[in-house]
C-alpha cells in the first residue's frame, strides 16, 4: 500500500448478545463514566487527548441511542479499556500515532482467516471482507429468452459485489468504507461493467473527515478491477469549523471474475 501524505457457554454468549444492545442504550442514556483504569490514565493525558477521548464516547453513546448496534457494542468496549489501551487510543485520535485508516502501516502483520484478511499493527486493525450476490431473475430471463427462440441456452448473471475495509483501535471499530461494483458474468468471465461506486458506511471519529471517490475502473480478460480513493483529513474543532492538521489517502480496490471477488484490499 502506498500512502500519499497531507471476540462460557453457548447459551451465556446467546443471552449477551441479547442484552448488549439494552446494555449499551442503558449506558448511553444514563451517561456512564468510563472505567476506572481509563479514568486513572486520564491524568497522565494532555487536555487535547482528554477531549478528543471524551469526545468519541459522547459519539459512540449518541450513535448507540439512534439505534447502530456497531456503536452500542463500541460504547461497551470503550468503557472496559485498559489504561494501556486508552492512551494508545488517545494519541491515535490526536494524530501522534501514525496510523490511519487508509490502509494498514507498513509495520501491520497480515494473516487470512475464512476468507476475511485482517491486518494487526499494536492496537490498530484493519480487517477486509467481500461479499457477492447474484440475482436469479437475469438468469430466468436469459433462459426463457433461449427457449422461446430456440437459440443455445448462453446463460449470464447480473452480478452485485462488494468489499468492506473496516478500521479499529482497541477493539472499537471507528470506520468503514466500501467498493462496489454491478457486472455482468457468462462463461466464467466478466462479460461487461454496468456500474461501480464508493461508500463511507460509518465513521464515528468527530476529529476525522473521510471520504471516498472513484478512482478507475477497468476490465480485461474476463476480470475487471474496481478502485477507489479513501481520504482521511484530521483536524481541530473551532467555532468557526473544523482546521485540517493533517490528510492521509490510500488506495481501496476490488478485483473479480467469473466466479466473484479474487482479490481485494489497499494499494
Amino acid at each position: 500500500m502506498h500512502l500519499l501524505e497531507g471476540t462460557s457457554t453457548l447459551k451465556s454468549n446467546r443471552w449477551l448478545i441479547g442484552v448488549a444492545p439494552i446494555i449499551a442504550m442503558t449506558l448511553a442514556a444514563t451517561a456512564v463514566p468510563v472505567t476506572a483504569a481509563a479514568e486513572d490514565v486520564r491524568s497522565h493525558l494532555s487536555s487535547s487527548e482528554q477531549s478528543a477521548l471524551s469526545s468519541l464516547r459522547a459519539a459512540l453513546a449518541e450513535a448507540g441511542a439512534a439505534g447502530s448496534k456497531v456503536a452500542a457494542t463500541n460504547l461497551i468496549a470503550f468503557d472496559s479499556l485498559t489504561s494501556a489501551q486508552s492512551l494508545g487510543l488517545a494519541r491515535y485520535l490526536t494524530g501522534k500515532s501514525g496510523i490511519t485508516a487508509a490502509g494498514p502501516s507498513p509495520a501491520a502483520t497480515t494473516r487470512v482467516v475464512g476468507g476475511i484478511t485482517v491486518s494487526t499493527d499494536g492496537d490498530a486493525r484493519w480487517v477486509s471482507e467481500s461479499r457477492v450476490a447474484v440475482p436469479k431473475d437475469l438468469h430466468r430471463a436469459e433462459a426463457a429468452k433461449a427457449r422461446a427462440t430456440f437459440a443455445p441456452a448462453a446463460v449470464t448473471y447480473g452480478v452485485h459485489s462488494y468489499t468492506n475495509e473496516s478500521f479499529a483501535i482497541a477493539g472499537i471499530t471507528l470506520s468503514t468504507t466500501r467498493v462496489w461494483a454491478d457486472y455482468v458474468t457468462g462463461s466464467g468471465v466478466v462479460q461487461r461493467i454496468r456500474d461501480y461506486g464508493c461508500q463511507l458506511i460509518f465513521n464515528f471519529e468527530p476529529s476525522a473527515e473521510i471520504t471516498t471517490t472513484k478512482q478507475s475502473q477497468s476490465l480485461s480478460g474476463g476480470k475487471a478491477t474496481f478502485k477507489c480513493l479513501v481520504t482521511v483529513k484530521r483536524g481541530i474543532p473551532t467555532p468557526w469549523g473544523q482546521i485540517t492538521t493533517s490528510t492521509r489517502q490510500g488506495y481501496q480496490y476490488m478485483s473479480v471474475n467469473g466466479r466473484g471477488v479474487y482479490s481485494h484490499g489497499w494499494q
